[in-house]
């Protein structure tokens, strides 16, 4: 069994959930500190929730932009793969969608501003509905500007077939049919921020079922089971980042979704998220010291994850980047970089400057004493030939513009001009230190 598309929900950063958070490939933290984030591998997606959110903004439509630098200064300069906004609000039009959809993109906006994506939305299960106009809104919104949609999926007693569960279970899949319908097909990919067993209404429990895996009789090896059957369906859609069952670090009020015990055995079947840098086999393991995977296809050597041959090496390429660019920027002190397998914000690491340059912050680099840095700086960008050589390359972006590169400031040397000088002294005139 096999649990390399989930990760642990973390009610708390306490209990054996933190231990799998260094290994999982996607980590979720619901009680807005950082600790179980910062403890998740290189290669991990981190999604940071606050719960209380709702139970001081619920219904105040107004407050996006509000409730947006409220989860900053929580986060505290901390910056996750994703952060979600409110939970399982603002289900359908009937309900206040038209409302959520307003808010979430104000939460947005200020988020990107300070160069953070978001998780949106958080439909509770079963939310929204296909058969009337609810995702439609959605698209016609641009689903409020949002990285990725946040949606949560249960099943019951019964097991996880989806001839028991199809309204609960794999209804994502639904959900992007719908968008295929409405001309949407290339939606923001969806993830999976809350699954397990609660306690819904089904065939077998005509009202529903008690709520929580430890309240409906089922056995450790079931429900493992279940999870990874969930897993490998997981893994058969390309829009899917992953799943986070509810919940590892549970407290009295969620004791029967407790994971905890489980732990140790789906982190015994859960892969390291990055393989030491290289791409996972098919099968979820990874690589041999050479980068070969193996089985019988391609030469010997398993296919890899896009279904190609790896190369010569054994390598296979690297995940795109599908997430742009954070429009101002990842924030003081963070830069953006877009190679494939990283995409995401990261921190800059200060280094010492030579007489005459002092290090900026914003810059991610040592800046000549005496010379104004640039007014419309948008983010640092790693090339991946640069990176192999320690270059960093400064991007400009016009403010008409989303394409960056463009309009650079008077004396700006690109990228081919980086000249190698092997001196303390400072550098000539028009060059800069990088």
């Amino acid at each position: 069994m096999a649990y390399d598309k989930l990760g642990p929900h973390l009610l708390y950063p306490t209990g054996p959930g933190m231990q799998w958070a260094g290994q999982a490939s996607i980590v979720k933290q619901a009680d807005g500190g950082t600790q179980g984030l910062r403890a998740a591998g290189s290669g991990a997606v981190t999604i940071w929730r606050s719960w209380d959110m709702e139970g001081q903004f619920a219904g105040d439509w107004g407050s996006g932009a509000r409730v947006a630098q409220w989860a900053l200064n929580k986060l505290g300069g901390y910056r996750p793969r994703f952060v979600e906004g409110m939970n399982e609000v603002g289900y359908t039009l009937d309900n206040d969608l038209a409302n959520y959809i307003r808010w979430t993109t104000d939460y947005t906006r200020v988020m990107h501003d300070n160069g953070l994506a978001v998780a949106g939305f958080s439909f509770g299960v079963g939310w929204p509905q296909l058969a009337n106009d609810d995702w439609r809104a959605l698209v016609d919104n641009n689903f409020s500007g949002v990285d990725a949609i946040s949606l949560h999926e249960y099943w019951t007693i019964g097991g996880t077939g989806v001839a028991v569960d199809e309204w609960w279970t794999l209804r994502y899949r639904k959900a992007h049919q719908k968008l295929i319908d409405l001309g949407r097909g290339n939606h923001p990919p969806f993830v999976i921020t809350e699954c397990g067993r609660d306690n819904m209404q089904n065939r077998v429990c005509q009202s529903p079922c008690p709520g929580g895996w430890l309240n409906q009789n089922v056995s450790e090896d079931q429900y493992l089971s279940e999870l990874s059957w969930y897993n490998d369906r997981l893994k058969e859609d390309s829009y899917i980042i992953g799943g986070t069952p509810f919940t590892c670090s549970a407290d009295s009020a969620w004791a029967s979704y407790q994971l905890d015990n489980l732990v140790g055995r789906m982190m015994s079947g859960t892969p390291p998220p990055d393989c030491g840098g290289r791409p996972r086999c098919p099968d979820g393991t990874c690589p041999d010291g050479s980068g070969n995977c193996g089985g019988s296809d391609c030469g010997g050597r398993g296919r890899c994850w896009d279904g190609s041959c790896p190369d010569g090496n054994g390598n296979c390429p690297q995940q795109e980047c599908n997430i742009p660019a954070p429009v101002n920027g990842c924030g003081s002190g963070y830069f953006w970089d877009g190679r494939p397998g990283v995409c995401r914000c990261e921190p800059c690491v200060q280094s010492a400057c030579a007489t005459g340059y002092h290090w900026d912050i914003d810059l991610c680099q040592c800046w000549p004493d005496n010379q104004p840095k640039p007014v419309n700086t948008g983010v640092i960008l790693l090339g991946a030939g640069l990176l192999a050589a320690a270059m960093l390359a400064l991007a400009y972006r016009s403010s008409q513009s989303d394409d960056y590169g463009e309009s650079p400031p008077e004396g700006y040397l690109p990228v081919s001009e980086v000249v190698e000088y092997d001196s303390d002294e400072p550098p000539p005139e028009g060059y800069f230190r990088i």
